[in-house]
Formats: C-alpha cells, sequence, structure tokens
C-alpha cells in the first residue's frame, strides 16, 4: 500500500506506518517510536468529465492539519481548475503502480496479496478503466449485426444498458473480432425510428443519423430491415467500412478464450473494452486480456 500510495499521491516519502529505533527527541531518546500516516481522503469518479468541483469543495472543508484529498478519476489528464490541494490519479496510473509492486523482487509480494491485486487489474481492464477514450474500443457480440453494419453502418441494440464513452466500436462474430473497426459518429439511446415525431424532437445531428437511416432502409429492397426496428432501440451510427475513420485490422483477432476446465468460450457474453493499439497487433484475443 505503501508503494501504491506513494505513486498516486506523487510523495515517495508517504508511509502508512514508520517504525524507528531509538529516535532522537527534544531531551530524550525513547527505545522506539510508531508514526502513523495522516487520513487520506479519496474521491472516485468512473466517467470522464465528471467532477463535481463544489464537491470536492466541501471534501476540503473536512480536512484539517497535513491530511490529503485523492481524487481517482478515467480522466487523460489532471481535471482543469482542480484545486491545488488535491492529489489526482487516474486509473491507469494505479494499475502501473501495482504492477511496479508485482514486479519487485526486491520486496515481492505474498502470493495472496499478488493474486487480490492481479484481480483488482483484471476488473479495472473489464471495466474500460485502463483505456484511454479516445483508444477505447468497445466490442460487442454481434452475430446478427455484422450483416446489419455492413448493410446500414449501424450497431442496434435493446435500450437502457449504458456504456463507458468509447471512441471505436468492435464486433465480435463466428469466433472472432472482425478486422473491420468502425469509428462510433453518433449514437440515439432510444428512438422508434418509424416515429417521425420522435426523431423531429432529436437535435441537429442526431435528426440527420437518423433520417439518413430511414433513406437506406427505404432504399433496400429488404422489408426485414424495417421489422427489425419495430420498436425503440440504442442506435450507434458508425463510420462504414471503406471510411478513413474506420481501422482496418491485418487479420480478424481469432479467440482463443478458454474455460477453467479448459473448454473454448466466447470471448464476451455481452459486452468488454479493448485498447486500439493492442487490437491492432493482436494475433489472438489472450493477447488482449493478457495486455
Amino acid at each position: 500500500m505503501d508503494r501504491i500510495l506513494q505513486a498516486l499521491l506523487d510523495d515517495n516519502d508517504f508511509r502508512l506506518v514508520r517504525f524507528q529505533n531509538q529516535p532522537s527527541g527534544i531531551e530524550s531518546r525513547p527505545d522506539g517510536i510508531i508514526e502513523t500516516s495522516p487520513s487520506i481522503w479519496i474521491e472516485t469518479k468512473t466517467s470522464e468529465n465528471a467532477v463535481d468541483h463544489n464537491q470536492i469543495a466541501r471534501h476540503l472543508k473536512n480536512l484539517h492539519g497535513k491530511q490529503k484529498l485523492l481524487l481517482l478519476t478515467p480522466d487523460d489528464d489532471r481535471p482543469t481548475q482542480l484545486h491545488e490541494d488535491v492529489a489526482w490519479s487516474n486509473f491507469i496510473r494505479l494499475a502501473k503502480a501495482i504492477h511496479a509492486t508485482l514486479n519487485d523482487e526486491n520486496e515481492p509480494a505474498s502470493d495472496k496479496e499478488a493474486f487480490l491485486l492481479r484481480e483488482l487489474i483484471r476488473l479495472l481492464r473489464e471495466q474500460g478503466l485502463l483505456v484511454s477514450s479516445k483508444k477505447r474500443v468497445l466490442v460487442f457480440p454481434a452475430p446478427d449485426a455484422w450483416p446489419m453494419y455492413e448493410a446500414l453502418h449501424v450497431y442496434r441494440r435493446s435500450t437502457g444498458r449504458s456504456f463507458r464513452k468509447s471512441t471505436y466500436l468492435g464486433f465480435y462474430a463466428n469466433g472472432e473480432i472482425k478486422p473491420v473497426v468502425p469509428k462510433i459518429k453518433s449514437e440515439i439511446k432510444s428512438i422508434d425510428l418509424r416515429n417521425q415525431d420522435a426523431i423531429d424532437e432529436l437535435d441537429e445531428e442526431q435528426r440527420w443519423y437518423a433520417q439518413e437511416l430511414r433513406e437506406k432502409i427505404d432504399n433496400i429492397d429488404n422489408k426485414d430491415w424495417w421489422r427489425a426496428f419495430g420498436q425503440p432501440f440504442h442506435l450507434m451510427f458508425l463510420s462504414g467500412p471503406d471510411d478513413e475513420e474506420t481501422v482496418k485490422l491485418r487479420n480478424p483477432v481469432r479467440n482463443d478464450k478458454r474455460s477453467r476446465s479448459g473448454k473454448g468460450t466466447a470471448f464476451t457474453q455481452s459486452f468488454t473494452y479493448v485498447n486500439l493499439d493492442k487490437l491492432k497487433v493482436a494475433g489472438t484475443t489472450g493477447d488482449l486480456r493478457n495486455a
């Protein structure tokens, strides 16, 4: 904990507990002293640009003496206008501090500590907190969605589930992540595409994408497409397969994930997040999990 907190607080002298033999007092030298650190107050955000400055100001009123406030967020850089007394870190920095602790041969973590720290990193990775939003790829299982994307350049899913801000969308189908990774251009959280009144209430950008999608469906001689949008859906509008903003991988990323019993299992049953740079060089999904 000392080493991890030193990295987050940017204070190499920080110690939770100090032990010292025969310290020098003013007029005496006792046999020993045990010192504890001042309290660290912690505020955590799991969404970008979510810092509430009024909340931070209220937290600071509680501090006295050498107490510290540590703010942990997924932002790439320190939030602007943040009070100078606030120590800030993101989850990527936290993970690097944990990795440094796990790799320290001079003072290695115990087996139990190492297991718990690796589980924490795994949790942060699965929650998409270790990837900058600019490089974050939201990967969905997409056996039926892939043909829809090829025809309409859209991803459709049920409403109600929120996702971490991502720049790209990946399709996992037929045991692989497809080599075409489109950019997320816009999205509408819930819309019945057949309801023109609902479309008219959207902002200008969303309305343009919704109208364009309606025209695409009308121009395709396949009535199943309209039936596919027969209720309100969450729509993500994507760059096309040949657009410059779409990332083309060298090869599909083959899934090699296995259960504890050794049987093959899906890379994701619901959705997951991966790093675009890691995706570009991955040969299998194992390369993504171990990144």
